[in-house]
């Protein structure tokens, strides 16, 4: 049976995991540039993209859970 609410968090949270590993790949690339004043800006601005990109899914957690609380304390990915 498709669970529209389910299918939807699955979805983003299968993008977001995409872009979670693009920031794990940019600051690891970026942690092994030598030291300079545009390294320490660079990664000054993919922290904040980091803390972003959490707060998104924090926000997206909330607004499912809002809609039908058992699609977060049942994933589907435990299923």
């Amino acid at each position: 049976m498709s669970h529209p609410i389910r299918e939807r968090f699955v979805v983003f949270l299968d993008g977001w995991l995409l872009r979670q590993q693009r920031f794990l790949d940019e600051l690891r690339i970026s942690s092994d540039s030598p030291e300079t004043s545009i390294k320490e800006e660079r990664q000054r601005h993919l922290i904040e993209q980091v803390l972003c990109h959490y707060q998104q899914y924090f926000h997206e957690k909330f607004l499912t859970a809002e809609e039908d609380v058992f699609v977060i304390f049942s994933p589907p990915w435990l299923s």
